[in-house]
């Protein structure tokens, strides 16, 4: 016997009664008038829709759900074939919430929809959604999981965490909960929340790469090196792709004392990440509809290394709307990453000539000619990116790698600088924009805003902390120094790593807060290991600053213009044509 299902608007909202009103007598709302319900209409399983923007309420049996009011997105500019099935499949929903009675049902019904809204990344309806769906069914974590998921993928940490934690109360067992939680807590600086999850073994196939991943970031919060550089080697060895393991990795090496191994590490950071077995996730591509299909498979592609098939699936999106230019320079990235240089350069020059101010086709073209070192013809083209978007990030980001190489220090700065405020999270760009400030000769106190700000962002990145105390107690700028923050600053430097370079800073910084006798002491020891190290070019300017902190002085300077940190690394074309540094690559 089906239970009784009865639902109704909550108090104080509109959309239900004027519905209602039309199917219900006059006398049976005078009658509900008598049960002190002024505020809210009900109706016994009505044929027709509810408007599912109001909140609702809805009894089974004695039991009474409250479902949250489900936003209703603007799709005006989403593909007709999407569209039509987000709007059927939300009618549809409608429609069963006013008439069904079984919850497990009304159930998979909302978290459907769910799922076609975060297939489709229209992502603020999918959360009420499938928040409804784990009202009416509490004790499926599926629905929990794909919120957390969701939150997870709307930078909503907190959301994320409560949510997986929930699934795994639901279902001790659900791996895949378990080490995105993990992975979230690392994301969140909770290590030691994130260290039980990950001492049980998984037993998923597949799963190894992204464990690793885990580990060795943990690993890296823990200051150590060594079982970070191992962990994140191995899983790059396991899942080439994963190209977001190249940044913990440099910084692991540079922890180490492997500067170059650092510098080649962080050139090929990407946006790749190590992939974990789930067929919860993997179940929505199934539900992506249109021409959105295709282009969401080169995504999958381009993120998997397999470009082979991105570079089929945009040709495919390309062929189907080929005055879609974005679908044109996502084909030609693709084939330039499938080893097919020169048909992605066609494909981009077929695009400009369809759309000469077109940034990103521009901006993607400006790339193959600065790697094939045609640098005025690459300035050229990212000028006219910015011409067209002058906020564009990677066009800032690589003018200044460009004008670095061309020697024009001051332009090179303004471009970081500029690619650092389109794209905070852009810390490679405030690195050589410090850079560039100190070698055009500027106010070291804009290399110190721009250091401070990338050490914000990255307190354990050893670069930052080493660059930051060395300015704080070496610039030649009184106005910058500060001698007490250097201090703090070279002390987790040596206490992170110990050699020789980080002990300079040290030295430094206790000279400037007068501690010229342990300056002294230390100082005597980065000289004897560089004459013991070979590195004679070094010993006059460290003897130079021994000789000052002997007369109780302080010692100002800037590293020379020969020094390697001074250097950009390499512009690589693949990189950028791989993941360009927006939230949104393609």
């Amino acid at each position: 016997m089906a239970e009784n299902h009865r639902i109704r608007a909550i108090p104080g909202h509109n959309g239900v009664n004027a519905s209602v009103s039309e199917i219900r007598p006059a006398w049976a709302l005078a009658a509900l008038l008598l049960v002190n319900l002024p505020a809210a209409t009900w109706a016994e399983s009505t044929p027709g829709a509810i408007p599912l923007t109001d909140p609702v309420a809805i009894t089974n049996g004695d039991k009474t759900y409250q479902l949250a009011a489900l936003p209703a997105p603007d799709l005006s500019k989403t593909e007709e074939a999407v569209r039509r099935t987000l709007e059927e499949t939300r009618e549809s929903l409608a429609t069963l919430t006013g008439k069904v009675s079984d919850r497990g049902k009304l159930a998979a019904a909302w978290g459907r929809l769910g799922e076609l809204y975060q297939a489709h990344h229209v992502y603020i309806p999918a959360d009420p959604a499938y928040a409804n769906a784990s009202t009416l069914d509490p004790g499926n974590p599926r629905w929990l999981y794909l919120r957390a998921w969701l939150a997870e993928q709307t930078t909503r940490s907190a959301d994320a965490i409560r949510y997986y934690n929930r699934v795994l109360e639901l279902d001790p067992g659900h791996e895949q909960a378990r080490l995105r939680l993990a992975l979230t807590y690392i994301d969140d600086n909770q290590p030691d929340s994130a260290r039980p999850l990950l001492e049980e073994p998984f037993k998923t196939p597949g799963m190894e790469a992204a464990v690793d991943f885990a580990l060795g970031r943990m690993a890296l919060q823990e200051r150590d090196y060594e079982r970070a550089a191992s962990l994140l080697e191995r899983v790059l060895e396991l899942q080439p792709h994963a190209s977001r393991t190249f940044s913990p990795l440099g910084i692991a090496y540079r922890g180490l004392g492997d500067v170059q191994g650092a510098q080649r590490a962080l050139s090929q950071y990407g946006d790749g990440k190590p992939k974990i077995p789930d067929p919860v996730t993997d179940h929505l591509d199934a539900l992506l509809t249109g021409a959105r299909t295709q282009f969401h498979r080169g995504l999958v592609g381009i993120q998997e290394g397999r470009y082979d098939i991105a570079a089929k699936a945009f040709g495919d999106a390309a062929a189907a709307d080929p005055d879609n230019i974005n679908v044109r320079v996502s084909y030609a990235r693709a084939l330039y990453l499938d080893g097919r240089k020169a048909a992605g350069g066609a494909e981009l020059h077929a695009a400009l000539e369809k759309d000469p101010d077109h940034a990103m086709a521009n901006f993607f073209y400006g790339l193959l000619l600065a790697g094939n070192g045609k640098r005025d013809e690459a300035i050229a083209r990212f000028e006219k990116t910015l011409a067209s978007e002058p906020e564009h990030a990677g066009a800032h980001h690589f003018l200044g790698i460009v004008e670095m190489e061309t020697g024009d220090y001051e332009a090179a700065a303004r471009h970081f600088e500029a690619a650092a405020r389109a794209t905070p999270s852009d810390n490679a760009a405030r690195a050589m924009g410090a850079m560039a400030v100190l070698r055009a000769g500027a106010p070291h106190t804009r290399a110190v805003t721009l250091l401070e700000e990338a050490y914000e962002l990255e307190p354990n990145s050893t670069f930052f902390t080493y660059a930051l105390a060395w300015l704080l107690a070496g610039s030649p700028d009184e106005t910058v120094r500060d001698g007490v923050r250097a201090l703090e600053l070279a002390e987790a430097l040596v206490e992170q790593q110990d050699d020789p370079g980080n002990a300079e800073v040290l030295a430094m910084a206790l000279a400037e807060t007068g501690q010229y006798e342990e300056a002294e002491a230390l100082q005597s020891r980065v000289v004897t290991a560089a004459l013991q190290g070979g590195r004679f070019d070094l010993a006059p300017r460290l003897q130079r600053c021994l000789e000052s902190y002997r007369t109780r002085k302080g010692c100002y300077h800037i590293w020379p213009e020969n020094d390697p940190i001074y250097d950009s690394p390499p512009l690589d074309p693949s990189v950028p044509f791989r993941d360009y540094p927006t939230t949104s690559p393609y």
